[in-house]
């Protein structure tokens, strides 16, 4: 079938972006409807589709930054020095603030050269985008106050009830608030956490062993055993690694009590936590990794959720399951067998 001039007419006014052809002097040849409604909600009535209007030097004799680079690019496009080129632009009134995307492709028709205009509007994506980078500013400034204005007072406060709980008999009460001040501790660290476990920046090479230790010696673990059984290296970030293991650790001794025994080692690709605590039933399987969800009375429901929120920024896997002797067994399988290893 032979395609007819009006067809090619009809297929450009059914675009809902303005679109115009140009001519290898920067003249519009051709210009569709949305160009036509544009124009004629701009004041335009007299030539709406801007036919035979120089293109080019409309842009040129307007000082903006965003018309210099554009008719720049359409120069050079024009001459033959590139193929093609977008770029973004804003196109703000008094009433409305609206941006737009603007396509120019050259292409030659009989010998002579042509472009093709179409400006897209992104008005949703680029409002999309602002409240992304105003919501991720108040992240930012959250997580800079709760770092450094909180965490040091609290430290101060703990700091201070340690001392008094060697200098008063009322060890009861000091113990409790203690307790209190380190849960408030242990909530501020996954607060932080949370908040900047989103993507991974940086890995590096860990030994299990040690990131092990050193996250065990943070968990107050009572008469708890910690057993490492591989000497494996993990790569990862550094600082959600440990706290991933702290969570882990912690969630074996609430539930597993003050003399479980907690196991980590490596087979294969896989890093295994596992405890001989209580472990948790089939149906609360499904959902232990959960927002909220808890199975302990004083629970958060906030420390696998973490993990899992870590374990996806790595782009990990993590699997719970009953251990042999009845507790939890968490199992770790990185997407990348390099991303754990010997």
């Amino acid at each position: 079938m032979s395609i007819s001039p009006s067809f090619i007419v009809t297929a450009m006014d059914s675009l809902s972006s303005r679109g115009a052809i140009i001519n290898q002097d920067g003249t519009i040849v051709h210009s569709n409807q949305a160009w036509e409604d544009y124009g004629n909600e701009n004041g335009l009535q007299d030539n709406p589709r801007s036919i035979g209007l120089n293109y080019l030097e409309v842009c040129q004799s307007n000082p903006d930054e965003d018309s210099t680079t554009f008719s720049t690019e359409l120069t050079l496009l024009l001459a033959g020095k590139t193929d093609s080129f977008k770029y973004e632009y804003p196109l703000h009134t008094p009433t409305s603030k609206k941006w737009f995307l603007v396509e120019a492709n050259r292409f030659t028709h009989k010998d002579e050269v042509f472009v093709l205009v179409v400006h897209i509007d992104i008005t949703d994506r680029k409002i999309a985008e602002i409240e992304a980078e105003e919501t991720a500013e108040r992240l930012t400034t959250v997580t800079e106050l709760m770092a450094h204005d909180l965490r040091n007072p609290l430290t101060v406060a703990l700091g201070r009830m340690e001392v008094l709980e060697n200098k008063t008999d009322d060890n009861e009460h000091i113990k409790t608030s203690i307790n209190a001040l380190e849960r408030m501790e242990n909530l501020l660290q996954d607060a932080l956490v949370l908040a900047r476990s989103e993507t991974i920046t940086e890995k590096q090479t860990l030994s299990l062993k040690s990131i092990a230790r050193d996250a065990w010696k943070t968990v107050p673990t009572e008469q708890a055993q910690l057993h490492v059984h591989d000497d494996a290296t993990v790569l990862a970030d550094k600082t959600l690694f440990k706290h991933l293991l702290e969570n882990l650790f912690r969630n074996a001794v609430t539930h597993g009590g003050n003399n479980v025994t907690v196991q980590i080692g490596k087979t294969n690709n896989t890093v295994y936590i596992e405890d001989n605590g209580t472990g948790f039933e089939d149906k609360d399987g499904a959902n232990i990794f959960t927002k909220g969800y808890t199975t302990s009375d004083d629970g958060t429901g906030i420390g696998l959720a973490i993990v899992s929120r870590i374990i996806n920024a790595h782009g990990w896997k993590i699997e719970a399951k009953k251990s042999n002797s009845g507790g939890a067994r968490f199992e770790i399988l990185a997407e990348e067998t390099q991303s754990i290893n010997h």
